[in-house]
């Protein structure tokens, strides 16, 4: 339950433990004159795989994953089911995410579909406005 820029220990008791596990995985997406769209240079907000970072794909600048950059328009472009469904497959399918990690995120599933969990409502989007007001916040922007 370590920090990263964009989730804090604390949420972990504010939602389910796959979106805590999902949104673990991002980190700040490293600016590189090939990922920076320079269109929305001003408003780009963005994060990737941290294991194709930690891998070091994101250092020759050619190697880059596009299923594994994102740059949500709007928190709300986060709450999408199909978006977070995009951030899963990624870290299923990609060659750097840890087998322990694709494990938890199976068992998760597993648990969920056999107890019949869901989140409670409204958590996921008062969670989703928190990752984006972090993301503003690292990235210099004023927070909502």
């Amino acid at each position: 339950k370590e920090s990263t820029p964009f989730v804090y220990p604390e949420d972990f008791a504010t939602i389910s433990d796959y979106e805590f596990l999902l949104f673990h995985q991002v980190v700040p997406l490293p600016c590189t004159p090939v990922n920076e769209p320079s269109h929305r240079k001003d408003e780009v907000l963005g994060f990737c795989c941290k294991h194709c970072v930690h891998a070091g794909e994101w250092t020759d600048g050619n190697s880059i994953s596009k299923g594994s950059m994102h740059f949500p328009v709007d928190w709300n472009t986060l709450t999408e089911k199909n978006f977070l469904q995009k951030l899963l497959n990624h870290f299923m399918a990609c060659p750097n995410t840890p087998r322990e990690v694709k494990d938890a995120f199976g068992e998760l599933k597993r648990l969920a579909m056999e107890h019949g969990t869901t989140a409670k409502r409204g958590s996921r989007r008062r969670f989703i406005m928190k990752i984006w007001d972090r993301m503003k916040r690292y990235y210099g922007r004023q927070s909502t």
